[in-house]
């Protein structure tokens, strides 16, 4: 410090700069130079995402980058001139030139009451080209504090009936010329590239607002391919929720189903049961009492035979007392007549024989119920009509003696049939089996919907993580990294100049405030001011910055972001309009842009300052904004008015 003093008293001009912040830790080294596969599977790998949902992403990546065409190359647009009508205090047409015009402070007068330029048509007459071609102008002049834009109304002159703004210049060497047209109701846009009409869309009243840090970040560096695939991936997740939905819509119907069919099938089993448990009971009992009735048949029939067998064995008896009878008279007779010669003594013979083959018939039939009435047939010799006499009357004994012994044994030959069951069939049966496969059919197609909604659920959880890591607070936030720290460099080179005790550090990421240890993907803005008389730095909150430090540190961040924009090839314009940059800054600050403005690489760098102000006075040039009766018009390089 003594060796500063001591210049200073030699009268030699020392400032001191606050030594530049070294930029943020990248977390993925060069990440500009990965395709958007490598730097998604780097940002997988870093936060230690599930693989699923790794590939996922990748083959989401994969299909956008095979359908995707070559991307747009640099941009070099150059402003020619603005013409405007009926655009808000300009009513009658104007026409402003652009190019080549070195630093020009625009300043303005109403009605030609001195010093005053506010509502002169300066802010209108910068802000046109932009309207012209975005349909919104800058947010301050907006009324953004306000939270609202201007309409249709405000845009066009009271006058009017339509609002017109038409800029001409080259685009990459090419002529263009754009026209944007407001009215009350509807308008139009035109867009004319070397003499062919490139108009794409219907123009529409849009307010361009405030945008996010990050989409400003994402001019310097080609986010498309990830707003694409955050896109895509947003289309499938609404996709997998309305199918999802619908699973789970007919779930319930299905399961109702299922169960309504699974009761009914129930109580059919039931009845089947208790039906079959009756018929075997109805089967039983007629078993058992056809059983009964062939036990009782049986012993009728048995009662019957032995009926039959005791009047067989009486009628035998009585044939026998009837044949013993006749014997007994006939060996009566044959006595009487014992000397009738030797045929009489043969028939004896014949009929002792007779009668013991009648005796042994008659035993037999005794114990079988039949007599053979063939083997008791006795043949009477003809020569003795006694004898054929004794052996009919024998032989019809005999005959009548079958005859019953023969109904006897019929009788007893007959056997009792029991009666056979037929088994009737289940009606249950059927009505079950219909039910078994109806309910097969909706268990299946209930396991099929929950297989379904979990295969669904999923996707959906997989997709969600996916669509959470392209936001710009996921891998976008790890790619800008590399911008971040580019930035902050070439802003550091303009704060450097305008506000040497400032330092800006731009930080991808910041601590939670709940958990200091959580990571936040969120761009962080510290700044840091020198104390004077040392190269301490102390942090401080933008809020508590002045509106003179405010207004230096948000013109480099500005320059800072154009410059970088050129230097990476996006966009090179020879056109830089800076609205009121000196408001709120000192003499020396004021000293400070004005230098600074000289030195920047634009053709025509165009400053909207009020009469009398110290840009006004410093400036190259100064055209002036007239507006009598509520119409403005411009006077070109009017120094003698400023």
């Amino acid at each position: 410090m003594a060796a500063i003093e001591a210049l200073q008293q030699q009268g030699v001009e020392v400032e001191i700069l606050a030594p530049a912040p070294s930029a943020a830790p990248v977390r993925i080294q060069d990440s500009e130079d990965l395709t958007p596969p490598q730097l998604f599977a780097a940002y997988a790998k870093s936060t230690g995402m599930p693989a699923g949902v790794e590939a996922r992403g990748l083959s989401l990546l994969q299909a956008l980058l095979t359908s995707q065409g070559s991307s747009a190359a640099a941009t070099v647009l150059t402003f020619g001139q603005v013409t405007l009508s009926g655009f808000l205090s300009f009513a009658d047409r104007v026409s402003y030139p652009l190019d080549a015009r070195g630093v020009v402070v625009l300043t303005g007068s109403v009605d030609g009451q001195g010093f005053q330029s506010n509502g002169a048509g300066k802010s209108a007459l910068a802000m046109s080209s932009l309207w012209c071609l975005t349909g919104g102008m800058d947010a301050r002049s907006e009324g953004a504090s306000t939270g609202r834009g201007l309409s249709v109304t405000d845009i066009i002159h009271s006058a009017c009936k339509s609002a017109t703004v038409r800029v001409e210049g080259t685009v990459n060497g090419l002529p263009f010329v754009v026209e944007r047209t407001a009215r009350r109701r509807g308008g139009k846009l035109s867009l004319m590239v070397d003499g062919v009409d490139r108009t794409m869309q219907e123009m529409r009243m849009t307010q361009a607002g405030d945008r996010a840090f990050k989409e400003e970040l994402g001019k310097l560096v080609d986010l498309s391919i990830w707003e694409e695939a955050r896109a895509v991936a947003n289309k499938e997740l609404a996709d997998r929720k309305a199918a999802l939905a619908a699973v789970c819509t007919e779930l319930p119907v299905r399961q109702g189903f299922r169960d309504r069919f699974q009761e009914d099938l129930i109580q059919s089993e039931a009845e089947e049961t208790l039906l079959a448990a009756e018929q075997a009971r109805l089967a039983a009992r007629a078993a058992a009492q056809a059983s009964a009735s062939a036990d009782a048949e049986l012993a009728a029939r048995q009662t019957a035979r032995d009926r039959a067998r005791s009047q067989a064995q009486l009628e035998a008896q009585q044939a026998r007392h009837a044949i013993d009878t006749r014997l007994a008279r006939l060996e009566r007779e044959l006595q009487e007549h014992e000397g009738m010669g030797e045929r009489l003594q043969s028939a004896g013979v014949e009929a002792g024989s007779l009668l013991d083959r009648l005796r042994a018939t008659l035993g037999q039939s005794m114990n079988d119920g039949a007599v053979d009435v063939d083997a008791l047939s006795l043949q009477s010799p003809p020569e003795e009509p006694h004898r054929d006499t004794h052996a009919f009357d024998s032989q019809r004994l005999l005959e009548q003696l079958g005859r019953s012994a023969s109904q006897a044994a019929a009788c007893i030959a007959a056997e009792p049939v029991p009666p056979g069951s037929a088994s009737a069939a289940n009606p249950h049966e059927v009505e079950a089996g219909r039910l078994r496969a109806q309910l097969a059919t909706e268990a299946a197609r209930v396991l099929e919907l929950e297989g379904r909604g979990a295969d669904l659920a999923a996707q959906l959880a997989d997709l969600k993580l996916v669509h959470d890591a392209l936001r710009p607070t996921g891998v976008v936030n790890y790619l800008l990294e590399g911008v971040l720290a580019d930035l902050q460099a070439t802003t550091g080179t303009f704060l450097a100049a305008l506000a040497p005790s400032l330092t800006l550090e731009l930080k991808p990421s910041r601590p939670g405030r709940a958990d200091p240890e959580a990571v936040v993907e969120q761009v962080e803005k510290s700044v840091k001011v020198r104390v004077p008389g040392s190269q301490v730095l102390q942090p401080r909150s933008i809020k508590q910055l002045s509106g003179g430090e405010r207004r230096r540190l948000a013109l480099s961040l500005a320059l800072g972001f154009s410059a970088l924009a050129k230097r990476r090839g996006l966009l090179q314009s020879n056109l830089l309009v800076l609205d009121e940059v000196m408001q709120h800054l000192d003499a020396e600050g004021c000293a400070r842009v004005a230098a600074l403005l000289r030195t920047l690489p634009q053709a025509s760098v165009l400053v909207v300052a009020q009469r009398g102000s110290a840009a006004a006075e410093a400036a190259e040039q100064l055209d002036l904004v007239v507006k009598e009766q509520g119409r403005s018009r411009v006077l070109l390089d009017h120094r003698g008015e400023a």
